[in-house]
């Protein structure tokens, strides 16, 4: 039994609606992360990737590398991977806390994929990456371009050929990189993308309709 059923996935909410129930709101993802990038910050990667393995996604990255970007991975089960580059560097194993938030600031170029097997539109990363000041390269999709503006908050690829094309550009142009990362930090704010903000902003949708 519960009072009220929050989602981040609106394939779910769409379910619960229409099982009739009506007590169930969407919501966006929220960051527990939220803090400005140390402007000391020394960067120690290109591109990085914190997440788990999927076929695609490797794909994506070994393309990269075959190109000669260097890649740097954290996350679960990447020992299936099949190939090996030297341009590619797997740490096989997953980045949390704040080992999480180094990675983040410390890589020029953050990727943020969609987890297709569970129809993702977007991800705790596509607030998390931002939430830190940094630079976010994503998946396109129609969730990403209605809470970020495409190119001046964040930067968005179909393609493993287009991914590969803005990898390059922004590697080599720091001035409209850092530019971005900044307008989508604050995105982020406005947005209320905290956990704490969230979670202010969901009580305080559940106790008005209660008290109506």
């Amino acid at each position: 039994y519960f009072d009220w059923c929050v989602t981040t996935d609106k394939f779910s909410y769409l379910k619960y609606k229409a099982a009739n129930d009506t007590k169930v709101i969407l919501s966006q993802w929220a960051s527990f992360f939220f803090q400005e990038l140390n402007t000391d910050i020394k960067y120690r990667y290109a591109v990085s990737f914190v997440g788990g393995y999927e076929s695609e996604r490797f794909e994506m990255m070994y393309y990269l590398a075959k190109h000669g970007i260097k890649v740097r991975i954290w996350g679960n089960n990447w020992h299936n991977c099949k190939f090996k580059h030297k341009n590619l560097h797997i740490e096989y194993k997953p980045a949390y806390g704040d080992l999480y938030g180094k990675v983040i600031c410390s890589s020029k170029i953050i990727l943020a994929f969609l987890r297709k097997i569970n129809r993702d539109e977007d991800t705790t990363r596509s607030v998390e990456i931002p939430a830190f000041k940094a630079f976010m390269l994503a998946e396109r999709s129609s969730m990403h371009e209605k809470m970020f503006l495409e190119n001046k908050e964040a930067v968005f690829f179909s393609e493993k050929e287009e991914l590969l094309q803005k990898v390059e550009y922004y590697l080599e142009n720091d001035l409209f990189r850092q530019q971005i990362a900044d307008l989508g930090y604050k995105k982020c704010m406005s947005l209320n993308c905290s956990q704490h903000d969230k979670m202010l902003e969901l009580l305080k949708i559940c106790f008005k309709n209660e008290e109506n």
